[in-house]
């Protein structure tokens, strides 16, 4: 996974919870990307793990399909081959969180929001 894409994209930024490999798990910090017209930076405050999911990529066993098939988009299952996904592998799919930049109108800085957004101290 492109940490540093994710990064620049402003997916992820300041400190960020990744799967560096199996059985390592680490707090790494990110800077934060500029904030694109109509968007909102929003500081974490609750993030969900998935032992269903989360767990699959870390554990000893690291036993989730994607680190040992390739997902064939066409087929619309697994095949031999590469992985489809490496080590850092940066997740996170619930969270709650606080705006602190807004240039949307009709969402100040302050609002408790809550989606979808990686475990991450910031997301835009």
């Amino acid at each position: 996974m492109d940490t540093e894409a994710l990064a620049a994209a402003g997916q992820i930024g300041g400190r960020t919870v990744q799967i560096n490999e199996r059985g390592e798990v680490e707090c790494a910090s990110y800077p934060l990307a500029a904030l694109d017209d109509g968007c909102l930076r929003i500081r974490t405050v609750r993030s969900a793990i998935s032992p269903g999911t989360e767990m699959t990529f870390y554990g000893k066993e690291a036993t989730n399909v994607y680190l040992h098939k390739t997902w064939n988009e066409e087929l619309r299952l697994f095949v031999k081959g590469a992985p489809s996904i490496s080590y850092p592998i940066v997740f996170g799919y619930r969270a709650a969180g606080e705006v602190v930049e807004s240039d949307r109108a009709g969402v100040p800085v302050g609002s408790r929001v809550y989606g979808n957004w990686r475990h991450t101290e910031y997301t835009t």
